[in-house]
C-alpha cells in the first residue's frame, strides 16, 4: 500500500508525457470496451436458451463472413495510412539533412570569399541556423513557429543581395550564395508545412470507426465467450490502439516521442565553430 501511495505522488508531481497520455486515451477506452462488451455478451449467453443456440449459430458464421471483409478493408486502409505517414516522416528527416547541407555550404562558400560582405554574410548563417536550434525547433513542437527566424532569414537574404551588388568580380561566388539562401529558404518552408501532419480529420473518424466495427465484429462470433477468443480480441484490440497511436506520433513530424531533433544542424554548427573567420 505504501509503494501505491508513493506511485500516485510521483504521478502529482511529474505529469505523463503528452504521448503516453495519448497513447492510455486510445487503449484503455478500446480494451475496456472489449472486456465490458465480453462480460455482456457471456451474461446473455448463459440466460439464453438451448434451443436458440443453433440460431446463434448461424448468426456467427454470417458474422465472421462480415468480419473477414470489415478486417481486410480496413487493413488496407489502415497501412496505407501508416505509410502515408512514415513517408512524410522521412520526407521530412530528409529536408532536414538538406537545409542543414545548405546552411554548411552557404558558411563555407562566405567564409572562402572576400569583400565588405564576407563577415557579414558568414555570421548572418551562423545566427540563423542557431535560431533554428535555439528558438524555432523548441517552438515546433508546439505548433509554431518563430519570428525571430523569419526576421534572421529576411536579414540574410538582404545580406546575400548586398554582396551580390558590392561584388562585381565574383559573380560566381555571388550566384552560389544567392541560390543557396532561395534553398535555405525554400527547405525552411517545406518543414513548415509538414509540422501539422497529413492526416485530415475525416480519415482519423474512419481509422477509430473501422476499429470499432473489427472489434464489435470480433466479439458477436459464435465463441466469443470463450476465455482464449477473449484474450485474442483484447491482444487484436491493443494492436489496434498502438497502431493507431503509431500513426498519430508519426503525423506530427516535429513533435511528441518520435520527433525529429535539429541533429545535423548541430552537427553543421559544431563545423563552424571549429572554422571560424
Amino acid at each position: 500500500m505504501p509503494r501505491l501511495v508513493r506511485v500516485f505522488r510521483v504521478f502529482q508531481t511529474q505529469p505523463m508525457p503528452p504521448y503516453l497520455v495519448a497513447f492510455l486515451s486510445m487503449m484503455v477506452p478500446m480494451v475496456g470496451t472489449a472486456l465490458l462488451a465480453r462480460v455482456l455478451h457471456r451474461r446473455k449467453g448463459q440466460a439464453a436458451a438451448p434451443a436458440g443456440r443453433r440460431d446463434q449459430r448461424g448468426r456467427g458464421e454470417s458474422v465472421g463472413t462480415l468480419l473477414g471483409m470489415v478486417a481486410a478493408l480496413y487493413g488496407v486502409f489502415l497501412a496505407f495510412v501508416v505509410v502515408a505517414v512514415w513517408d512524410n516522416q522521412t520526407q521530412a528527416r530528409n529536408n532536414t539533412y538538406t537545409e542543414a547541407n545548405t546552411v554548411a555550404r552557404l558558411y563555407f562558400t562566405s567564409r572562402n570569399t572576400t569583400g565588405p560582405q564576407r563577415t557579414k554574410l558568414a555570421y548572418g548563417v551562423r545566427d540563423y541556423a542557431r535560431t533554428l536550434v535555439d528558438d524555432e525547433w523548441p517552438g515546433m513542437e508546439s505548433g509554431h513557429d518563430s519570428a525571430k527566424a523569419w526576421d534572421a532569414l529576411v536579414k540574410l537574404r538582404e545580406q546575400a543581395q548586398a554582396y551580390d551588388t558590392a561584388t562585381g568580380g565574383q559573380q560566381n561566388a555571388a550566384n552560389l550564395i544567392l541560390g543557396d539562401v532561395e534553398q535555405l529558404a525554400d527547405s525552411r518552408r517545406l518543414r513548415l508545412d509538414a509540422m501539422p501532419g497529413i492526416v485530415p480529420s475525416i480519415l482519423w473518424a474512419c481509422l477509430f470507426l473501422g476499429a470499432v466495427l473489427t472489434v464489435g465484429f470480433s466479439l458477436a462470433l459464435e465463441h466469443s465467450g470463450t476465455p482464449l477468443h477473449t484474450g485474442m480480441v483484447v491482444a487484436t484490440t491493443a494492436l489496434l490502439a498502438f497502431l493507431l497511436w503509431l500513426i498519430w506520433a508519426l503525423d506530427s513530424p516535429f513533435s511528441g516521442v518520435l520527433r525529429l531533433g535539429p541533429d545535423a544542424l548541430n552537427a553543421v554548427l559544431y563545423r563552424i565553430d571549429r572554422y571560424p573567420l
